[in-house]
């Protein structure tokens, strides 16, 4: 490590979050139903139902807070929603997913590529076929550069040979 003239860092302790106030039942019954509608809206959109999604972002959060007061009080609804919301974090590997199966159907025409950030099939082939044909060049060319090497050893090899013949 090079010694400088600039005295080290100071290291300062992090400051401390404040600690987290813990969600009440019915907040976190209301997150866990928007987080589903989320993927739902996420699905609107994938299938270009711009309109629906908007209408889904802007009332959804509203009704995913009645039925969580609702079932507060109804046990009925509270065995319907417990168990959707115990799968809350599904929800984030499906919001994850849900690009890659745009993706596939734009590649197979189900749908136009625009939506979820999907790209036309065509881009997407032309992309791997770069990338092969760069990883072929760069063998191409360590292979040439480790035959060069080879050739130029072997003259070496052979020039030390004739030399130590003549002596």
């Amino acid at each position: 490590m090079p010694i400088t003239s600039a005295p080290p860092p100071s290291r300062k302790p992090a400051a401390k979050a404040a600690p987290a106030i813990p969600k009440t039942k019915t907040e976190e019954r209301s997150e866990g139903l928007q987080g589903w509608g989320q993927i739902g809206q996420a699905t609107l959109i994938m299938v270009r139902r711009y309109a629906d999604a908007g209408a889904v972002g802007m009332h959804l959060p509203k009704i995913c807070d009645e039925i969580a007061i609702l079932a507060d009080s109804n046990e009925k609804v509270a065995k319907w929603v417990d168990p959707i919301i115990a799968t809350g974090p599904l929800t984030g590997v499906i919001a994850a997913v849900l690009p890659l199966i745009a993706q596939i159907a734009v590649n197979h025409k189900i749908l136009s590529a625009g939506a979820m950030g999907t790209v036309p099939a065509d881009f997407l082939g032309s992309k791997i076929e770069l990338g092969i044909a760069q990883m072929q060049l760069e063998a191409l060319r360590a292979q040439k550069e480790a035959e060069d090497e080879v050739r130029a050893i072997q003259e070496e090899i052979h020039e030390a040979r004739a030399q130590a013949s003549n002596v």
